[in-house]
């Protein structure tokens, strides 16, 4: 069963877009991903000298404290992921981070702006209106929006020894592990479990992880779980045939990416960082009818290959 939200208007209706909220779950086929494009973003990176107290600081509005820009860079997502370090010369906790791009949408479409934050304030903006401004948590915006390019703003203010922000627009497909995908899979097809709470940031400070395919004659299914979010990005250099790709997150915002044309199911019951091996195999038997043949759990992950069994 594919479930989908549907949404009740919040916004009025003149705007280039409706802010909406969770009304009621039905059972329709949700909106496919190819209805929105993000083409990348322009990241300035700024030390803000609001002191080094956990969970303190600015949110942008004191006018005591001015920002010094130290960096600038064209970057795929608005994500940042270091700790304990000195990225760009900023402290992590003087790091404010501001995001501008466009997003673009080839048809009038429901989407969610996901965003997985830690000790940090967050203002988000569409189309030069302020949507939401937040402090110290995860959020998921539902969002109506019309056909064509629109403008995004988000501003980061961290406050702690760590930085950890991701935010995506997307339109997965929810389902849960009730859902039977066993028609997709054949007697030959590698069924591999990978999960992890967060990505390492000795990897890439953009919360991005590669995963690549091995040679060989087997198709592929892949099942990610993750308790933050994670840009998992697929390396498929000998184009083996990937099936599909089931994933899972504690926190909002999760994104795969170069999957070509596999199935993408985001299930938001999948057994994901830390269950047991179990509810893993219960859950991809309740979706396949066959158990994992390769699993990898690992507290942070770094890109990886999956190895030919």
């Amino acid at each position: 069963m594919l479930l989908k939200v549907t949404y009740r208007l919040l916004a009025f209706s003149s705007l280039p877009f409706l802010i909406t909220a969770c009304d009621s779950v039905s059972e329709v086929p949700s909106t496919p991903f190819e209805t929105v494009a993000v083409t990348g973003f322009t990241a300035k990176y700024y030390f803000e000298d609001d002191g080094t107290e956990p969970g303190v600081g600015t949110d942008g509005n004191d006018s005591s404290i001015v920002p010094v820009l130290k960096h600038t860079e064209t970057v795929t997502r608005p994500a940042i992921d270091y700790s304990y370090a000195d990225e760009f010369g900023i402290d992590s906790y003087n790091l404010y981070t501001q995001w501008e791009g466009n997003i673009t949408m080839h048809s009038d479409a429901n989407i969610s702006a996901n965003f997985n934050v830690s000790w940090s304030d967050v203002s988000f903006y569409l189309d030069d209106i302020l949507v939401s401004k937040w402090s110290n948590s995860n959020k998921v915006i539902p969002l109506t929006l019309n056909e064509g390019n629109h403008s995004v703003r988000i501003e980061y203010h961290n406050h702690w020894h760590t930085t950890g922000f991701n935010a995506s627009f997307t339109d997965y497909t929810q389902t849960d592990v009730s859902e039977d995908i066993s028609s997709i899979v054949t007697e030959t097809t590698q069924i591999s479990y990978i999960s992890a709470y967060e990505v390492a940031n000795t990897t890439s400070i953009y919360n991005e992880v590669e995963i690549t395919l091995p040679q060989g004659n087997r198709s592929h299914l892949l099942f990610l779980g993750s308790y933050r979010a994670v840009n998992w990005v697929i390396n498929n250099p000998y184009n083996v045939e990937l099936q599909g790709i089931v994933f899972n997150s504690y926190a909002p915002g999760t994104t795969v990416t170069n999957a070509g044309n596999a199935l993408l199911l985001h299930a938001t019951d999948l057994a994901a960082y830390g269950a047991t091996a179990t509810d893993i195999n219960a859950d991809i038997f309740s979706m396949t009818g066959k158990e994992y043949d390769y699993i990898l759990e690992e507290y942070s992950i770094g890109n990886f290959a999956i190895p030919a069994l």
